[in-house]
């Protein structure tokens, strides 16, 4: 008797038992299911059976830690599959057609993402309840994060957008032992609360299998694939519109004459202009980024232009007069007249006399500008 009581209400590695009076049919059926369980093996008879697991993903929040290279996703995860051990008759216990049983008394599958950004950035699968029905079929749906590392490509920033994902797949199972799939390929955005910094643009699941040729074996693994792109409006206003006018200001300089003082005028703006969008710049631009921002190199050889137009006609004011161009520096001048792109972009205004009337009604004709020779004006212009 002694033995025959420790037998029926003893626990064992592969289930629970328990004689004890059952208060409630809920009991009763964990009780009888539970029974024997084994939850380190995969739930079929029969280990030639392959075990399908369907997984439906429902974004909450995505947001995108540039510093860190990474996406952070909040969602809801379902996964169901077929427990063949988790099977019983509504007619034996009162029509109940599910239960609801903690995911550390049965099977779940041993999920990861195997492009998560930590290393303890876990699914955690077995904290969470699932939803068992008569049938066989196990559901189980929780609130997760993911932590995916991603490629940035800020080339076009403040208009970039990236593309990162989670690949889910098994610890420990084979293709051929466990397969994955999914309900539709598109994400279900219901539960989706739009982010103020990224816009979701796409959402994709994408199947992989990855078959190793020696023993003819295959992992199978699920890629979710979210495609966010900045708001822009604000970095337009405040960041791409004075650039844009830093470098108008410096190519419109070349259009007044290269030794008076509007043209020094114009490039001093410029240069102001530049040194302040610079400096914003810096503390908004990602710098981790695999390539350089367009934004800045444009900026930066504006800059180069914009310092080089200022000081070249400076210094050369001293060197314009009765001086004849160098041989190698007059060589150049002639090549360029003969070509008209240069005559286009580099337009020599002529300097028309100024008519001022006196006191007396006498006309004075004044040159308001100094005389230079015509040869330097052309290599100045082109500097």
């Amino acid at each position: 008797l002694i033995s025959l009581f420790f037998t029926s209400s003893g626990t064992g590695d592969s289930g629970v038992c328990k004689s004890a009076p059952v208060l409630s049919t809920r009991q009763r059926l964990k009780n009888d299911l539970l029974c024997n369980y084994d939850r380190t093996g995969r739930p079929v008879k029969d280990s030639a059976n392959q075990t399908v697991v369907k997984l439906n993903f429902y974004p909450v929040t995505i947001d995108v830690d540039e510093d860190a290279s990474s996406m952070l996703i909040h969602t809801w995860l379902q996964l169901s599959w077929k427990d063949e051990f988790l099977i019983w008759k509504p007619q034996d216990y009162e029509n109940r057609k599910y239960i609801y049983l903690e995911g550390t008394e049965i099977w779940v599958p041993d999920f990861i993402d195997f492009n998560r950004h930590v290393d303890n950035d876990d699914l955690e699968l077995q904290e969470n309840t699932a939803l068992a029905f008569y049938n066989g079929k196990v559901v189980l749906s929780f609130l997760t994060k993911f932590s995916t590392h991603c490629k940035m490509d800020v080339r076009y920033w403040p208009n970039d957008r990236h593309t990162c994902g989670s690949i889910i797949g098994s610890k420990t199972y084979l293709g051929h032992k466990l397969d994955l799939s999914i309900t539709n390929k598109s994400v279900n955005l219901t539960f989706y609360k739009a982010s103020r910094r990224w816009k979701l643009e796409s959402a994709t699941f994408i199947r992989k299998t990855a078959i190793f040729k020696t023993n003819y074996t295959f992992i199978v693994a699920l890629q979710c694939n979210f495609t966010v792109k900045r708001h822009a409006s604000t970095y337009v206003q405040t960041m791409v519109l004075p650039t844009v006018g830093s470098v108008t200001l410096t190519l419109a300089s070349y259009w007044q004459h290269p030794l008076e003082l509007p043209r020094i005028a114009v490039l001093i703006a410029s240069l102001i202009g530049h040194f302040f969008t610079v400096d914003q710049l810096t503390w908004l631009v990602p710098t981790n980024g695999d390539t350089s921002v367009l934004i800045l190199n444009l900026l930066g050889c504006s800059l180069l232009i914009c310092a080089g137009s200022l000081l070249l006609p400076i210094a050369y004011r001293n060197m314009i007069g009765d001086k004849p161009l160098p041989i190698w520096l007059n060589n150049l001048r002639l090549k360029l007249n003969n070509t008209n792109a240069t005559w286009l972009l580099f337009m020599i205004t002529q300097q028309q006399p100024i008519i001022q009337t006196g006191t007396n009604d006498e006309e004075a004709i004044i040159n308001s500008s100094p005389k230079y020779r015509h040869d330097w004006l052309i290599i100045i212009n082109i500097f």
